[in-house]
């Protein structure tokens, strides 16, 4: 106890702040010993993630025996410092820098997006003065076209270069800065471009003024207007915690809420602007329709029910197949289990975005919980695009870098990282496995250990390189274990489970850990909840298939899907939208309320599980997936569906228990051979579920997709082509329409397709052989 004590003490300052004794850690500043001890000192450039600036001089302190006021942000505290944030010469400091900001500062305020939470309002009725001395002229800067997302007023700046700041460190993307000397500076881009950024929206956030705003929610409310409902993101494993801002029932936007276990105080653009494909209403289902001599008709909630129970009374459970995404809430797995199960069926599958089957569904392995990524020495991606996958872990990767770590990746692109690659392997989807497989084998020629079964053989005739030897040293290195992120590229590779079984061993050898990550915001829970089988169930014969909150852009084999949905005598979606393709292939629809209708729990990529509140209304007759699944449970006869409301059901979800995931490293090697180009089946960061794609702001921003097949320019010659001509891709006698495109960012022998699109829905993922062709007449 005495050691410990010494120990605090001894990182630990004595100060006083207005009068008041305050415990304060050696070097930490003013600032922040006064935020925990909640005592108020105004501020604009400051933020507590962001690096300190020290320029608006808003936060000006008397500290005694110092000659003039000190700025709280960059002083730091001393043992036996006296500081005072009311006295006269404090507050007249204040006041002189808040008439100076106030200079040019346009008076606007009637009809700025900031008014209400504006921090330059708010600190200038406590500091400014009732009546402006300043007569002359204002000046005027020009506005940034910045995208899609953000709105620009720049002549309310004030130049506290938080924006600057967070895109450099945080983002790391650099694209704003402060250009000109003077009253002549400006933030501004370096050459007219836009912020393209996947986590851009939080300079809207932190700009204290109205320089920088929503694009999308300009001028649709005031701030006061608005209710704040505590939610989940639905878009990624990472479970962000956020607030829906609604009026009358309705989400107008989408602020970050403060964890700094999870997002700390940051959300990615697509878990902010993601909201505004509710406003897309051109397929939103509004009540239940029946399809009827080729012509869909409307049916009451009633009729709809009995005729589905109608068809499951007609079939054999084993008949029955369910395909679900991995965005709904875990209460609504867990009844389309209970239903399922009653029913006979045992094909029930939300692994409907791999396609490698070869073993069964377990939970993602994660040996680093997220917040400790940042603490990492040593990464290693095997195939992923962190930075589109879950924008939040790349940040935290990020940290890692900027602490030091080397980070190293495998994958069938060169992503442009926003920090530094120690080694960058990229090859087509067959090359870039062996090259993992390259760095098995000099591992285990360091080590003399070899993997077990048919993989060591498979690893020994793997050839290997300099670059690859190099990262082997490093990896064995005593005292730095590696943490190797498996991510969705590999996850939805044909031989994902070779390559987890490669990583795994990769990862046993070196002391390291595994960290996979998982699409859809509640993978996890659709597996706590049982919804697995063994095998590829779309390639078997069903009489009766449902869908699941789930469109034919959500799975991996998009031409096999279309086709289990056109052979099955009866199909059924359950859906908050259904486009032309999947309504082509379905004779009954319910439409279903996605998960900022409705609340629910999702469990994390990280095995977090958080609860998500309803944050509007559904249209029409829509109605939460867990009410439909109970009430058909009740028409079917089956025992166990008396749920009186969400509460009973989470009464359930909350008692599942997590498992160790357990990787057989004797897996079966599955060496794919391509004759022709080989498909790298690309997922855009905003195409990821039918809000992302529906969703305006998202698809006119930068980092949308387009309808494109990318090729190494290289192969450009062999294919006969040019760049911007409109070709086919084929695929084992099914066709694609694209434009073509070249990029180097992908290796030779590589055709990347744009999946998620409509213009996609004939290509399988799991099928790697491609060609391109001329168009089909």
């Amino acid at each position: 106890m005495t050691d410990t004590t010494n120990k605090v003490a001894d990182n630990t300052v004595s100060i006083e702040i207005d009068g008041r004794a305050v415990q304060a850690e050696k070097g930490s500043m003013i600032i922040e010993a006064a935020d925990r001890e909640g005592i108020k000192i105004p501020r604009f450039c400051y933020h507590k993630k962001l690096s300190i600036a020290a320029n608006c001089r808003m936060c000006m302190v008397d500290v005694e025996k110092a000659p003039k006021p000190m700025p709280a942000c960059a002083t730091p505290v001393m043992d036996g410092m006296k500081v005072y944030t009311q006295s006269k010469r404090a507050t007249d400091a204040q006041r002189n820098v808040m008439e100076f900001l106030l200079i040019n500062h346009p008076l606007d305020c009637p009809i700025c997006d900031q008014g209400g939470e504006c921090e330059l309002q708010d600190v200038s009725m406590g500091y400014g003065r009732d009546v402006s001395r300043y007569v002359d002229s204002k000046r005027v800067v020009k506005d940034e076209n910045l995208g899609s997302l953000i709105a620009t007023d720049m002549t309310r700046c004030i130049l506290c270069t938080r924006c600057v700041r967070f895109l450099n460190e945080v983002a790391g993307t650099d694209e704003l800065g402060g250009i000109g000397r003077g009253d002549k500076t400006n933030i501004s881009t370096a050459v007219g471009n836009s912020v393209q950024s996947e986590m851009s929206g939080n300079i809207i956030d932190l700009c204290p003024v109205g320089a920088l705003t929503n694009k999308p929610f300009r001028y649709k409310a005031r701030a006061w207007e608005l209710m704040a409902t505590s939610a989940v993101s639905m878009h990624d494993g990472i479970g962000s915690n956020l607030y829906y801002h609604t009026r009358n029932g309705e989400i107008l936007r989408t602020v970050p809420q403060d964890n700094d276990e999870v997002n700390e105080a940051w959300i990615s653009d697509r878990d902010r602007y993601a909201i505004h494909g509710f406003k897309n209403t051109k397929n939103r289902l509004l009540y239940p329709m029946i399809k009827e001599n080729g012509q869909w008709n409307e049916l009451s909630w009633e009729d709809a029910l009995a005729t589905l129970v109608k068809q499951f009374k007609k079939f054999d459970g084993e008949e029955i197949a369910l395909f679900t995404s991995n965005y709904a809430s875990t209460e609504e797995y867990y009844l389309l289990k209970q239903l399922f199960d009653n029913l006979g069926s045992h094909d029930c599958e939300h692994r409907i975005n791999i396609t490698d089957f070869s073993e069964h569904d377990r939970l993602p392995r994660v040996d680093v919980k997220l917040a400790q990524v940042a603490k990492q020495k040593k990464v290693v991606i095997v195939g992923g695009n962190i930075r589109h996958e879950q924008p939040i872990l790349n940040h935290k990767i990020r940290q890692a870098w900027l602490n030091g770590a080397e980070v190293s990746s495998f994958g069938p692109k060169s992503y442009g990282a926003n920090y530094n690659l120690l080694h960058d392997f990229v090859g087509n989807q067959i090359n870039w496995v062996k090259q993992l497989g390259s760095l098995a084998k000099s591992v285990a020629e360091i080590s003399k250990q070899y993997p077990s079964g048919s993989l060591a053989d498979w690893v020994k005739s793997q050839k290997t390189d300099e670059d690859i030897n190099h990262l082997a040293k490093q990896l064995l290195k005593d005292g730095v274990n590696a943490l190797f992120i498996v991510g969705q590229v590999s996850e939805a590779h044909p031989q994902a489970n070779m390559i987890k079984a490669l990583t795994a061993w990769l990862a046993q050898v070196t002391a390291g850990q595994v960290n996979e990550l998982i699409a859809g915001s509640n993978t996890s829970g659709a597996f706590l909840a049982g919804l697995h089988s063994p095998g590829d169930i779309k390639q078997k014969s069903h009489s009766l298939n449902i869908i699941y909150q789930a469109e034919i852009q959500d799975f991996a084999d998009q031409a096999a899907i279309k086709n289990a949905l056109t052979n099955s005598d009866f199909s059924v979606a359950f859906n908050a939208y259904c486009d032309e393709s999947l309504l082509s292939r379905v004779d009954l629809v319910f439409p279903i309320a996605l998960l900022p209708e409705i609340t629910g729990s999702l469990v994390s990529n990280y095995g977090e599980r958080q609860v998500s509140m309803v944050a509007q209304k559904a249209p029409g007759l829509t109605k939460p997936g867990w009410r439909v699944l109970r009430v058909l449970g009740n028409l079917l006869g089956h025992s166990g569906f008396e749920y009186e409301d969400i509460n009973d059901v989470m009464a359930k979800t909350v008692k599942f228990q997590s498992q160790d995931p357990v990787i057989n490293q004797d897996c079966q090697v599955n060496d794919v051979e391509v004759k022709g180009l080989a498909l790298f089946a690309n997922h855009g960061i905003y195409d990821t579920d039918p809000l992302c794609r529906r969703s305006e702001p998202l698809q006119t921003s930068a980092l949308a997709t387009s309808d494109t097949v990318f090729v190494n320019p290289k192969d450009l010659i062999s294919i006969g082509f040019n760049e911007g001509d409109l070709v086919t891709v084929e695929q084992e006698g099914r066709y694609a329409e694209l434009t073509l495109a070249v990029t180097s960012s992908i290796a030779e022998g590589t055709a990347m397709v744009n999946m998620g699109r409509t213009s996609a829905l004939n290509l399988n993922a799991s099928e790697l052989n491609v060609g391109i062709i001329g168009v089909q007449s």
